[in-house]
Protein backbone atom coordinates (compact mmCIF):
# COMPACT_ATOMS: atom_id res chain seq x y z
CA UNK A 1 0.00 0.00 0.00
CA UNK A 2 1.42 3.23 -0.87
CA UNK A 3 2.42 5.86 2.06
CA UNK A 4 -0.11 8.44 1.16
CA UNK A 5 -2.83 5.94 1.03
CA UNK A 6 -1.63 4.48 4.40
CA UNK A 7 -1.82 7.79 5.95
CA UNK A 8 -5.47 8.46 4.27
CA UNK A 9 -6.60 5.02 6.06
CA UNK A 10 -5.13 5.74 9.44
CA UNK A 11 -7.01 9.21 9.59
CA UNK A 12 -10.62 7.67 8.48
CA UNK A 13 -10.13 4.94 10.82
CA UNK A 14 -8.88 7.51 14.01
CA UNK A 15 -11.89 9.33 12.53
CA UNK A 16 -14.29 6.44 12.62
CA UNK A 17 -12.93 5.34 15.88
CA UNK A 18 -13.59 8.83 17.56
CA UNK A 19 -17.07 9.18 16.27
CA UNK A 20 -18.10 6.03 17.93
CA UNK A 21 -16.55 7.18 21.20
CA UNK A 22 -18.78 10.56 20.82
CA UNK A 23 -21.82 7.94 20.19
CA UNK A 24 -21.49 6.41 22.78
CA UNK A 25 -21.12 9.18 25.01
CA UNK A 26 -24.63 10.60 24.18
CA UNK A 27 -26.25 8.59 21.47
CA UNK A 28 -29.93 9.73 21.71
CA UNK A 29 -28.16 13.48 21.05
CA UNK A 30 -26.57 12.21 18.23
CA UNK A 31 -29.77 10.80 16.47
CA UNK A 32 -31.32 13.71 16.78
CA UNK A 33 -28.88 16.06 15.30
CA UNK A 34 -28.67 13.28 12.47
CA UNK A 35 -32.28 13.46 12.09
CA UNK A 36 -32.46 17.31 11.69
CA UNK A 37 -29.72 17.51 9.47
CA UNK A 38 -31.90 14.77 7.26
CA UNK A 39 -34.83 17.20 7.30
CA UNK A 40 -33.01 20.39 6.06
CA UNK A 41 -31.09 18.85 3.60
CA UNK A 42 -32.91 19.41 0.13
CA UNK A 43 -32.57 17.57 -3.03
CA UNK A 44 -32.60 18.87 -6.56
CA UNK A 45 -33.37 17.07 -9.92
Amino acid sequence: MPEGQRRLTTIVAADIAGFSRLVGIDEEGIRSEIGRGRRTVTFRA
